[in-house]
């Protein structure tokens, strides 16, 4: 993969997931009801943007401390839960950065297996 492709994706996973993140509870329980899903499409969804951003950040990092993708993931984690103080019916919840963290654990985990079998041939 190249850094011209990579680096843009990254950057829309990241809009994505401040979009999701500012938008007004009652716009999110429409989207839910129109998509007919439960209220575990919010953890869902976080879960599989942080494999991502975890995933690309690694791949961006290769040639960095391998710990150091993870340790980035830790600001949008945060991040996205801060700015849920700004948005209507919408609670921050510390047990949300776990399943984000998971989420980034599960991308880092990919991405360092993927080196390791391409690096063994």
């Amino acid at each position: 993969m190249k850094v011209k492709i990579v680096a843009p994706a990254l950057a829309a996973v990241l809009i994505i997931l401040a979009a999701g993140t500012l938008m007004p509870g009652e716009y999110e329980a429409s989207i839910q009801r129109w998509l007919g899903a439960s209220n575990t499409i919010q953890p869902a969804s976080h879960f599989v943007l942080f494999v991502m951003i975890s995933g690309l950040l690694s791949w961006l990092m290769r040639h960095r401390a391998p710990w150091l993708p993870l340790a980035l993931c830790l600001i949008p984690a945060l991040g996205t839960e801060w700015l849920q103080h700004f948005s209507p019916h919408r609670h921050p919840r510390l047990s949300d950065v776990g399943i984000d963290m998971l989420g980034a654990s599960l991308g880092w985990l990919l991405v360092q297996l993927t080196r390791l079998a391409t690096s063994d041939s």
